[in-house]
């Protein structure tokens, strides 16, 4: 199934999953210490893996609505 979603990543620290269709964020910013060079779905679009300068690796669990679940992401690392 093709989803209408992309998410992005900024210097200010900050990933936003969008609906490409709307234009509208669904996702509150995720917010990181760093500045964040990557982020990406993961695990069928369950998931965002964001990477920050610093090659710090985080897992953001999302709801099936697409919003963040509260609380910290956690620590990821790649296989």
């Amino acid at each position: 199934k093709t989803h209408n979603w992309v998410v992005t990543a900024s210097d200010d620290g900050s990933a936003v999953v969008w609906d490409v269709s709307t234009g509208e964020p669904l996702t509150m910013p995720l917010i990181h210490a760093r500045r964040i060079i990557s982020a990406m779905f993961a695990d069928r679009d369950s998931a965002i893996i964001t990477t920050d300068e610093m090659g710090n690796q985080w897992r953001w669990d999302l709801q099936p609505d697409r919003k963040a679940k509260s609380g910290t992401p956690q620590r990821h690392s790649s296989p």
